[in-house]
């Protein structure tokens, strides 16, 4: 992998790395798409890059969030995704990114109250 690359996508060992469970055949492919989209990048294209380093978040994301991966499972036809014959990867990383986005915006942030009553 080129140097530049693996600046950018500073999270690539510990997503290629990572163990799913045997039966967890979306997260196997996911991350088929996240080296697929890795291996097609142009380093000339900064636009590009931009988005290999999103997946690159995005897919670590996924890994370590429960949450996070749970809804996003939710929010996509899973099976679709397995079985399709054409190519998803930009679409579905693409997707990642901007469901990542919005669960950003989404997610509650606790509200401390410090004042006693």
């Amino acid at each position: 992998m080129n140097e530049k690359v693996k600046n950018i996508c500073k999270n690539y060992s510990f997503i290629v790395n990572c163990e799913f469970l045997d039966d967890d055949l979306f997260s196997y492919k996911l991350v088929e798409f996240y080296k697929k989209a890795i291996s097609r990048v142009t380093m000339d294209d900064s636009k590009s890059l931009d988005k290999i380093s999103n997946y690159d978040r995005v897919m670590k994301k996924y890994i370590e969030d429960y949450e996070f991966s749970k809804n996003f499972r939710d929010s996509i036809d899973v099976s679709t995704v397995l079985v399709s014959k054409v190519d998803l990867t930009n679409a579905v990383l693409d997707y990642a990114v901007d469901f990542s986005s919005k669960y950003n915006d989404d997610v509650e942030k606790p509200i401390i109250n410090t004042r006693w009553i």
